[in-house]
């Protein structure tokens, strides 16, 4: 285990307290520094210094969420349809007709997850509201000029 230099430490430290006066800032509830001994008291696997503790945010895997709220969805009587594109929607009585590639589903309700032609399978169940412009790039913005300093 690499033994951290003294520069090192004070900088990490700083940037721990620009952390923490971030989250004050953005008024996250119950976040506050910590010391090596209330480390070990919340965390005793954990060795360390100084850690910013959040009591009230977490860390999510988003592909186990998915799969754990569609685990959930389908014990309710969902069904996930992949790899196959709506090419019409109608209605009958209260259910949605989806025409597919690859079959014909009937459902009560229909969770439209089409990415970039969303807009066109809204448009296909009559909801016209929605327009996607798909683009390539990145768009970022800023307040500060860009150093000219290299």
């Amino acid at each position: 285990m690499r033994e951290a230099r003294r520069g090192d430490r004070r900088r990490e430290e700083a940037e721990l307290e620009r952390l923490a006066a971030n989250a004050r800032a953005c008024a996250a509830p119950g976040t506050r520094l910590v010391g090596a001994k209330e480390i070990t008291s919340l965390e005793p696997d954990v060795k360390g210094i100084a850690a910013l503790f959040c009591p009230d945010t977490g860390i999510v895997d988003p592909v186990e969420l998915t799969r754990s709220l569609l685990a959930d969805a389908e014990d309710r009587g969902a069904m996930l349809v992949t790899r196959a594109e709506v090419t019409a929607i109608g209605r009958e009585r209260k259910d949605y007709r989806l025409q597919t590639s690859r079959e014909e589903i009937r459902a009560a309700a229909v969770v439209n997850a089409a990415g970039l032609r969303s807009d066109e399978v809204a448009a296909m169940a009559g909801v016209r509201k929605y327009r996607i412009h798909p683009w390539r790039g990145i768009t970022s913005g800023s307040s500060r000029r860009p150093s000219t300093g290299i």
